[in-house]
């Protein structure tokens, strides 16, 4: 579906926001002034905060980094409804892959960022809902796996191991990243 629009679509910056997430006020307005000042950036992403069932903060989201494309191949850490691409760079990547189901947004990245850095924009954009219904946190096991596969595929077995010492690291300090419906963190 995301595909079809992107094809169907007339407008020069793309991007897909999930049926449960949200825009944050003025977010477009603001990444549109963004892309127009840097006409030299074809990819961009922002922040973003988890928010539940009625539009509340839970927290910030706290795996963005800044760029690297080194990083990324071990770590996906540009926040899906966060991100935004110039047309040209869908001309020249392609379709987004049928082949994963949980991890498709990054293995884009990955790819986009074969011939493309990404820009992180300091400004939160996007609103990620957590209602213990999503991919992220149904996918489980399956999700997981196609993390492990995704970061071989991409970087080889150093990379692997990069990824598996940062979610070992991450748990053993009790730090996940996605909240738990009714936590709520401080934000701005």
């Amino acid at each position: 579906a995301i595909n079809q629009g992107w094809l169907k679509g007339q407008g020069d910056i793309l991007a897909w926001l999930n049926a449960d997430d949200i825009y944050w006020d003025k977010a477009l307005a603001q990444v549109a002034r963004f892309f127009q000042a840097h006409p030299e950036v074809m990819a961009a992403y922002g922040e973003a905060v988890y928010i539940d069932s009625a539009d509340r903060v839970l927290k910030r989201v706290t795996n963005i980094r800044d760029y690297s494309r080194q990083r990324l191949l071990s770590h996906d850490f540009i926040t899906q409804p966060a991100t935004f691409i110039r047309r040209q760079v869908f001309e020249q990547i392609g379709l987004l892959s049928a082949q994963y189901r949980y991890v498709f947004d990054w293995e884009y990245w990955i790819r986009v960022s074969e011939l493309f850095d990404f820009v992180r924009i300091p400004v939160v954009v996007a609103g990620y809902r957590m209602t213990g219904e999503n991919l992220t946190v149904t996918g489980k096991g399956k999700r997981f796996r196609e993390m492990l596969s995704l970061s071989l595929r991409a970087g080889g077995g150093l990379n692997l191991l990069r990824f598996i010492t940062r979610l070992l690291v991450k748990y053993a300090l009790e730090k996940p990243e996605i909240p738990l419906q009714g936590s709520s963190d401080e934000l701005l």
